[in-house]
């Protein structure tokens, strides 16, 4: 069984992925690997972090927007305006 599993992530296969030219032994490790090494993903908008599934960037978005919040508020206030004085 671990054999079969180590097959998976074996860097010689039939199935190429061709953004990369990884190849991968089986069509199910190659649609996982496209997933998530080159999927479009779903970005924070207040971070970097992208995810793989929609829920996923739901869960941290929670606390991200908190971090962003409690970050802002120690921040010291910028102005709306830039005025020419």
């Amino acid at each position: 069984m671990l054999h079969r599993h180590a097959l998976l992530h074996a860097a010689t296969g039939e199935h190429r992925c061709l953004q990369c030219e990884r190849s991968y032994a089986s069509k199910l490790a190659l649609s996982v690997h496209v997933t998530e090494v080159h999927g479009p993903g779903y970005k924070c908008p207040h971070c970097d972090k992208v995810f793989d599934a929609l829920i996923k960037k739901a869960h941290y978005l929670h606390k991200c927007t908190t971090a962003v919040a409690g970050r802002n508020s120690l921040e010291s206030p910028t102005p709306d305006k830039v005025t020419g004085d």
